[in-house]
């Protein structure tokens, strides 16, 4: 590999500069986004075979056989410490990247809840988390947008399977 940095370090650097999302693409320079602004990384551009091999270390073959037929693919793994990310590898373009984000959890979201002194949590798709603080909702900023996907997973994490069914039939 001619970067020297592997994607367990990007993602070391992602969670001390506070990102939510590390975007690698090739011939490109990594970009962390942070409040949802991409800031590339000092470094030099990565090249196709770096960023193929980056994704060799979080995508399985199925995975990798996705990317080829479909142009991407979607994913989650863990890493050593036990947290959990949701991945997206694709080719765009004629050129390979990738996508890595903290994947959010219920558990996490009410821990933040608690800290704040809200007193309840509204989540949706296309929206980062509100917080209700004093009676006023309160965009949580520093987050990520919660994807449809993050929503599913996150109502999943605390309702039984009758309730998705009943969620799912009633819209």
């Amino acid at each position: 590999m001619s970067a020297e940095i592997t994607l367990k370090q990007l993602i070391e650097v992602a969670i001390e500069e506070g990102a939510s999302e590390v975007q690698v693409n090739a011939n490109r320079v990594p970009e962390l986004f942070i409040h949802g602004n991409p800031e590339p990384l000092d470094m030099a551009p990565l090249s196709e075979e770096d960023t193929l091999e980056l994704m060799g270390e979080i995508a399985n073959e199925a995975q990798l056989g996705e990317l080829e037929a479909k142009g991407s693919s979607d994913f989650a793994f863990v890493l050593d410490d036990g947290i959990r990310f949701k991945a997206t590898i694709y080719r765009k373009r004629g050129h390979y990247g990738l996508s890595v984000r903290v994947a959010i959890t219920m558990k996490h979201l009410m821990e933040i809840t608690v800290e704040k002194g809200a007193s309840d949590l509204h989540i949706r798709a296309h929206a980062v988390p509100l917080l209700r603080i004093h009676g006023n909702l309160a965009p949580q900023s520093d987050m990520a947008m919660l994807s449809p996907e993050d929503v599913r997973d996150l109502l999943l994490e605390v309702t039984t399977e009758e309730q998705m069914k009943e969620i799912n039939t009633n819209g």
